[in-house]
C-alpha cells in the first residue's frame, strides 16, 4: 500500500557559517545531508518524506514573496 509522503522544505540562502574559531561551516552541505537522510527514511518499508532544498531549485520570479512561494511549492492555498 502506497501512501503520500510528508513534504519537507529546508530553505535558506545562507552558505557558510563562521564559527567562533574562524572556521567556515558549510550550511549548504548540511542542508543536502539532512535532505538525503530524510528522503531515505522509511516507515514500514515505505518512504516517509519528500524533502526539497533551495539549492536544487531554480530562482523564482519576484511576483510572490518568499512565504507565498513556499506555500505554493507545498501545495497550500495562497491567501
Amino acid at each position: 500500500m502506497s501512501t503520500d509522503k510528508l513534504r519537507v522544505m529546508i530553505s535558506s540562502r545562507c552558505k557558510p557559517y563562521q564559527t567562533e574559531a574562524g572556521a567556515l561551516f558549510p550550511l549548504d552541505r548540511l542542508r543536502q545531508n539532512i535532505q538525503k537522510t530524510l528522503n531515505e527514511t522509511e516507515l514500514l518499508g515505505q518512504p516517509l518524506f519528500e524533502c526539497w532544498i533551495n539549492e536544487q531549485e531554480p530562482a523564482k520570479p519576484a511576483t510572490l514573496d518568499v512565504w507565498d512561494e513556499c506555500t505554493k511549492e507545498c501545495g497550500a492555498p495562497i491567501s
